[in-house]
């Protein structure tokens, strides 16, 4: 058993396998891109560290046991006939990942009996896509002409300021680049939590499904097998290090890397004790016929990984044929109506990423444009007592805009020429208790209400009777800005108070 692997998250310090070619000849650059993309996205390393410990500390996630369906779009990116492979050596590859994922190769009976017993049906199956972006039909594989002779190995062929072509959106597709890699790597993969524009896995043309152009040793589609298990948050076997750690349970602790066909049994010592290698794991740098399984605790590993951060996947209408596709939402709810903001939301839509939301008031003709990635969004710095109009529509090509919901902001209370306000409030700013003195008379009794700038009530209390003044006690509250609301005889007042450290 590894050693404590649930409470070690700094193996991004030490192993920082992101991007990993998987040609055994050639130097890894995974660190340089790793670093790269620490020196750009600084909380990536925190982020990262999260999802080690939800993944680890939450087994449930793992245990559920229907097919998890990955809709795949093939970029095909050639300057020759030769790069531009048939359909036939696609779909052979998609048939590669469905075998290998889901025990289904025959080569799995040469598995050694001493870890028969962990070799996993992990369940997930891989299907080219039939609708693009734009909810247009497709078949799932895109060819991309350019003049360049052979890609380095980096994300440039998903750059289009760099000459490359820009993946399909991450959260609806598993986007796979197939291009020349002019025999610098077999293949590479983004690793979840990478940025969108890097998201994807990048195959040689030799090395890419099992017939037309591929070459032995790499022509079981095997080398994209091993980084779909990196695009589903798998490291190598070894942990890239002597001795490393893959994070899973039930893969023996491995000295190093094996390539070519090893014959069985191979042993590590680590710490002085003794192992058999499990050589033949998809996650090792051995030839492809000597590749043969997954284990549990990658399945785990991996169906973790995609509840927690690939999960729109499942949802995405992308596999759907393109005439069936009902992206136009029918109506919008307002709710939580205050004097300068509004909650809307929707029912949500399978396999959309963003929502287009437009307002405006009723009296005016301009209409304001806001981007939602949920079914849900707040209008802010609306008008008070002024009637306003909302509709949403989906990022499908052909989506309508929803029919439109009316709502009218809370007035700010009544008052008489005289009045320059109908509450105070003092101290403000407030550390701990505030007093609010109601100017009015009257026999009405009062409700106030405190709440947060996105509307959450935090103090609501009612007054059967009036009061001249009522204390609040602000001292559980986090620092910021709140409204006091003061509802008396069916009119309201309102005062904004700033919450600070004593």
């Amino acid at each position: 058993m590894k050693t404590n692997k649930h409470t070690i998250i700094c193996f991004l310090l030490v192993f920082p396998l992101i991007f990993k070619a998987q040609n055994p000849t050639t130097k890894c650059v995974s660190t340089e891109l790793f670093k790269k993309n620490l020196e750009e996205n600084p909380q990536l390393l925190q982020q990262l560290k999260e999802l080690e410990l939800q993944i680890n500390n939450n087994q449930q996630l793992h245990l559920r046991d229907a097919d998890l369906i990955i809709p795949v779009v093939v970029h095909v990116i050639y300057r020759t006939n030769l790069e531009n492979i048939s359909d036939q050596q696609v779909h052979s590859q998609i048939q590669a990942l469905n075998r290998d994922f889901n025990k289904e190769n025959n080569d799995v009976e040469n598995t050694p009996s001493v870890f028969s017993n962990v070799v996993a049906d992990c369940g997930i199956r891989f299907q080219l896509v039939s609708r693009d972006p734009e909810g247009k039909a497709t078949t799932g594989i895109v060819r991309h002409q350019t003049t360049k002779t052979y890609w380095n190995v980096s994300d440039e062929m998903k750059i289009p300021s760099k000459g490359g072509f820009s993946p399909w959106n991450p959260a609806k597709y598993l986007n796979i680049y197939v291009c020349n890699m002019g025999g610098k790597s077999l293949g590479f993969s983004s690793f979840p939590g990478m940025p969108a524009f890097t998201d994807g896995i990048v195959i040689d043309f030799t090395a890419f499904g099992t017939t037309g152009t591929v070459k032995k040793p790499y022509h079981l589609g095997r080398t994209c097998v091993h980084e779909v298990g990196h695009w589903f948050g798998l490291f190598h076997i070894w942990g890239d290090v002597d001795c490393g750690n893959d994070y899973v349970e039930d893969t023996p602790t491995q000295k190093m890397e094996f390539t070519g066909c090893p014959p069985y049994p191979q042993y590590n010592t680590c710490k002085g004790v003794q192992t058999l290698a499990m050589s033949m794991n998809f996650m090792d740098y051995v030839n492809d016929e000597c590749m043969l399984m997954f284990t549990n605790g990658q399945k785990m590993r991996m169906r973790g990984i995609i509840q927690k951060k690939r999960s729109n996947l499942s949802g995405s209408d992308a596999l759907l044929s393109a005439e069936n596709r009902n992206c136009t939402i029918k109506t919008i709810q307002a709710k939580n109506i205050h004097i300068e903001s509004v909650d809307i939301d929707w029912e949500a839509t399978a396999g959309v990423a963003e929502y287009t939301i437009e307002y405006k008031a009723i009296s005016e003709s301009i209409w304001h444009k806001m981007v939602s990635k949920t079914p849900y969004a707040t209008l802010n710095n609306l008008e008070a007592g002024k009637t306003y109009e909302a509709k949403v529509k989906t990022d499908c090509d052909q989506a309508l805009f929803s029919s439109t919901a009316i709502f009218t902001t809370t007035r700010i209370a009544l008052r008489s020429p005289s009045d320059e306000t109908e509450i105070q409030v003092f101290p403000n700013p407030v550390n701990n208790r505030t007093t609010i003195s109601i100017l009015s008379e009257g026999e009405y009794g009062i409700k106030v209400t405190v709440s947060d700038i996105s509307g959450q009530v935090k103090i609501d209390q009612i007054y059967e009777k009036y009061t001249p003044s009522v204390q609040l006690d602000f001292s559980a509250l986090p620092q910021g800005m709140y409204v006091v609301s003061i509802v008396k005889n069916g009119k309201r007042a309102v005062s904004k108070v700033l919450k600070v450290r004593e």
